[in-house]
């Protein structure tokens, strides 16, 4: 594994980038930015969202939250790609989402005295209520560390927001551009897609004929079982939507057919694929996803290929795999692998490198299955095996028992070696310059 080691100096945590995924190729990138979509639809929704309508553009998104480093490569390949083709740049945030988008993991110590502490910016959240539905926080009183001070100072500046999801993301997402060294997209929440052709034309289309788009929509999730997307609830005249309805303060309600038009336009959310399904009918030529999205977005085009006879824009995948340097010297040791060691060195004199004796060993061994298979007695060959290994075990005994400490430490520290290598520490405690490295291991990756 290739790994990119970045130094710490004040203001946040060195890291590794231990890997960044690109899928497909730049090529196929290209050809779908060399073509844009000039339907009228598409203009106008482009126009009043504010992007490009002369040219193509270019979408990834993410709920409002302070995201990982493997979230902020999407920002980073949809800034980079915006850059290389002259397109516009859009990042979608789903309001519609039930998610604390005020809760921050902030790493605490190092090495084996490692441990995490999460800090709540505001009040806790509801469980199931969308941030579209909640109001944004007027102040943040609490100490917090000193690298979180531009984030306190971001969320307060956008205290005037009606809703705590912008809030989040007009803070957060400008400072993930910052320490990426990219440009900020524009910026547009699920909630005003329904305002749009692409999700208004699906949402026609649902009315028009609910059961069959409920069918269609429940074969492509079948077909792609391993998306974690749940089949729609269609029982005779009781047909579940692919919508939510939000109301301020409360928790977000599924939506059927036959309260379609009782509830106020206000109240109604897309889900997921009506999101990104709408997104890519007008507002895009190719939409970046993460490995969530990349899976469960193949649901989209086939329910939209197969109900509606469209091909939607083409769809990618960013992610990448950043860990804080939080361990000293490279000191971090995996406690399974450590275990394993421990046990095998004392069979396995190559393991410590000891040939003459792993030879014999093996000639030793050979012999032994040679006698038992001509029926003969391989008891005096299994002595000398012992007494090999015997040997072995007395010349190194300083080896093993470093070896047997090191696995005894590993087994007792775990969880700082689990948070040591958890790659979705909030991209808000690394160093500026592992920021800049994303950046720069994406545009590689992305062949620029």
């Amino acid at each position: 594994m290739f790994g990119m080691s970045v130094r710490r100096p004040a203001g946040g945590t060195g890291s590794t980038i231990d890997s960044v995924t690109i899928q497909p190729g730049w090529v196929d990138w290209e050809a779908a930015l060399s073509h844009p979509n000039t339907s009228e639809e598409a203009r106008a929704d482009r126009a009043m969202l504010e992007l490009p309508t002369d040219g193509p553009v270019v979408m990834s998104g993410h709920q409002p939250i302070v995201f990982h480093p493997g979230i902020a490569s999407k920002l980073a390949a949809l800034m980079v790609a915006a850059e290389q083709t002259k397109s516009g740049a859009l990042w979608v945030v789903p309001d519609q989402d039930a998610v604390d988008p005020l809760l921050v993991r902030v790493p605490e110590g190092r090495g084996d005295s490692l441990r995490e502490r999460t800090v709540r910016l505001g009040p806790m959240v509801v469980s199931g209520v969308a941030s579209a539905s909640l109001p944004s926080v007027q102040s943040i009183e609490m100490p917090l560390p000193e690298h979180l001070e531009p984030l306190r100072e971001r969320l307060l500046a956008h205290a005037g927001e009606p809703t705590l999801a912008r809030q989040v993301a007009l803070a957060t997402i400008p400072l993930a551009a910052e320490w990426l060294g990219v440009g900020t997209p524009t910026i547009v929440f699920a909630s005003e897609l329904m305002r749009t052709h692409g999700v208004r034309g699906i949402l026609d289309a649902i009315e028009r004929d609910a059961h069959a788009a409920v069918d269609a929509y429940n074969d492509a999730v079948r077909a792609h079982g391993d998306a974690g997307v749940r089949p729609l609830l269609a029982e005779g005249d009781r047909v579940e939507l692919p919508l939510w309805r939000a109301r301020r303060g409360s928790a977000r309600v599924v939506v059927f057919a036959d309260e379609l038009g009782s509830i106020p336009e206000g109240e109604l959310l897309p889900r997921g694929l009506v999101m990104t399904g709408g997104a890519r009918r007008t507002l895009g030529e190719l939409f970046i996803h993460g490995t969530g999205g990349w899976a469960y977005d193949k649901i989209t085009e086939r329910w939209l290929q197969d109900w509606l006879g469209e091909a939607n824009a083409p769809i990618a995948l960013v992610s990448a795999t950043q860990r804080l340097d939080l361990f000293d010297g490279g000191d971090a040791i995996d406690p399974e692998e450590a275990l394993w060691r421990a046990h095998h060195a004392r069979h396995d004199p190559g393991l410590l490198g000891d040939d003459a004796a792993a030879a014999e060993k093996q000639l030793i061994i050979e012999r032994i299955n040679e006698t038992k298979g001509s029926g003969g007695d391989p008891s005096e060959l299994f002595a000398g095996l012992q007494r090999l290994l015997q040997a072995y075990r007395s010349e190194h005994a300083d080896e093993l028992a470093e070896i047997e400490r090191r696995a005894d430490n590993a087994k007792k520290h775990r969880m700082a070696y689990e948070l040591a290598m958890d790659r979705t520490w909030p991209f808000v405690n690394f160093d500026r310059e592992s920021g800049l490295a994303l950046t720069e291991r994406v545009r590689s990756a992305m062949g620029g």
